[in-house]
């Protein structure tokens, strides 16, 4: 399964908050989904991940909805084929600012 691109996006918060960022996929498509923390400033817990992603399966199926739950179940990376949205969130405490990285590979 050769990859056959690669994007990039910036995940940011700030304060007290769960940030999510979606990215929709018209056509599906086959992805690897990654998200990392790059940096981060203030004391106390933090986390960068996947929350949620969505696949139609082949036909006139419905889409099918895989979600992590709680901020703390979020995984760093997921592996889909037929992928038509994956949803990437930041959680931040009330003293902290923290950046994170979200890849998207494509794959065949």
């Amino acid at each position: 399964m050769p990859i056959v691109g690669h994007q990039i996006f910036r995940l940011w918060a700030s304060g007290s908050v769960i940030a999510p960022m979606t990215l929709i996929f018209d056509p599906p498509a086959n992805i690897v989904a990654q998200a990392s923390l790059h940096s981060t400033a203030g004391p106390g817990v933090h986390k960068v991940g996947i929350m949620n992603f969505r696949v139609r399966p082949i036909g006139d199926a419905p889409e099918v909805e895989t979600s992590f739950g709680d901020w703390t179940k979020w995984p760093s990376t997921v592996a889909a084929q037929r992928i038509t949205r994956v949803q990437f969130g930041v959680a931040s405490g009330t003293e902290q600012e923290l950046e994170g990285i979200a890849n998207i590979f494509w794959w065949s």
